[in-house]
This record gives structure tokens, sequence and C-alpha cells, in this order.
């Protein structure tokens, strides 16, 4: 509630409601949403009530908040991408990261064949350490691959076994 006023949250899925990010909207532009549109189940856009146009669109504003939580604001000595756990998993893991300082952080998921499922995470991070949840509902059973890079250098991919 900025300035006394409410504000909503704009959800979006890139894995057909398997993860989901959240937006909340830049308030320094005074948006009401009053119009949603969806051109079919899978892409839509949303426009304010003033002829300002339109405010998001399929991919919406570059920050998007994944359900992320930091386990630690003491600075590592290195970058590093844990093993999963639980590993196997059905239907939820979590993945543990750190960053020993300011980063654009991008952990990708793919799977057996490397074609890319979802990121989970795509945004810039202060060092420390953090954890985000993987949900395979929706994929099936096998291996999964995911891929921590740090400023657009790939820093480490692990393997993960989703069974059913």
């Amino acid at each position: 509630y900025p300035n006394g006023q409410m504000r909503g949250i704009i959800y979006r899925t890139t894995d057909g409601g398997n993860n989901w990010l959240f937006q909340v909207p830049d308030t320094s532009i005074n948006i009401g949403y009053a119009h949603i549109y969806f051109k079919d189940k899978f892409n839509g856009w949303i426009y304010d009530i003033y002829p300002r146009g339109v405010h998001t669109t399929t991919g919406g504003d570059p920050i998007w908040v994944t359900g992320i939580t930091q386990i630690s604001i003491q600075v590592p000595k290195e970058f590093k991408l844990y093993q999963n756990y639980p590993n196997p998993f059905n239907p939820t893991t979590i993945i543990r990261f750190q960053i020993n300082r300011l980063s654009d952080v991008n952990i990708s998921v793919y799977d057996i064949q490397g074609k890319l499922i979802t990121e989970l995470v795509k945004q810039k991070y202060n060092a420390g350490t953090y954890e985000v949840d993987f949900t395979g509902k929706g994929y099936s059973s096998g291996v999964y691959f995911y891929s921590l890079t740090i400023d657009g250098v790939l820093i480490e991919t692990k393997k993960m076994l989703l069974i059913k």
C-alpha cells in the first residue's frame, strides 16, 4: 500500500502453471489495471485506464520475483550450486545456490534432451546464499538438469531425478 493506495500483483507462468513468478507493479507510474485481455489461455496483456498503453505483455516487465528465500547474507568465498534436495524428488525439490557479489543470476532447468523447460531464477541478487523451489508437477518421471549462470557465464550444472 504505497501512499495508502492499493496495488495488485501480476502472476506469470512459462511452463503451463507448474512454476509461478510474480511482479509487483511499479508505483512510480501510478497504474491502475483496468483492462485485462487474454487472446488464449497462454498469452495476454494488461493495460491501465489512462491512454498510457500496455504495461505488460507476454514476458512482461523485466523484474519477476520467484519463490526464492535468502538463507544467509554472509558473503560466500565463491559461486556455488548445491545438489537439490530431496533427490530423487516427487513432486517438489529445493535448489540452493550461493553468490559472492552482486550478480545477474539465472537458474534454468532442462530435460534429458537438453531442452529448456523453465527458468527458475532470472534477476540480479546481492551476495548471499539462496534457495528456490522447483515443482515437477506436470513433468514426466526422469532425469533433469539445472544450471547456474552468473553474469552470462555458466558456473555449474547438476542432475536431479523426478520419480512419480
